[in-house]
């Protein structure tokens, strides 16, 4: 499926346990910050958001990495159609190498 994106994959959507699942994954995370979360809307536009997420980590022999985020809605599938799918997504193209360091203190706050 093509996702309208870049830099984050649409890798899968189904049900599971009776669960809507919905899968994407970021490659080269480290290098990027690329993220995002899903929403369903149901027909009186109230927002449904997911009830759990899960984030797991794919790392090939050859150093390459590929982060997914999997978001679960109990949503029946015979209801589904009653549903629009929402995404809120940002993607940073911008990574910044430097000699950087933190040039202020960190105090504890006073109980």
């Amino acid at each position: 499926m093509d996702f309208p994106v870049e830099s984050i994959d649409f890798t899968g959507i189904g049900y599971v346990d009776d669960m809507l699942h919905i899968q994407i994954g970021v490659t080269n995370p480290l290098n990027n910050d690329n993220h995002g979360f899903f929403t369903l809307k149901d027909k009186n536009r109230n927002e449904i958001k997911c009830d759990y997420n899960v984030t797991f980590t794919d790392t090939s022999d050859d150093g390459g990495r590929i982060d997914y985020m999997e978001y679960v809605f109990d949503i029946p599938q015979a209801e589904i159609e009653q549903y629009s799918l929402l995404g809120d997504f940002v993607t940073s193209g911008l990574f910044t190498k430097g000699n950087w360091q933190v040039t202020f203190p960190l105090e504890l706050e006073n109980e």
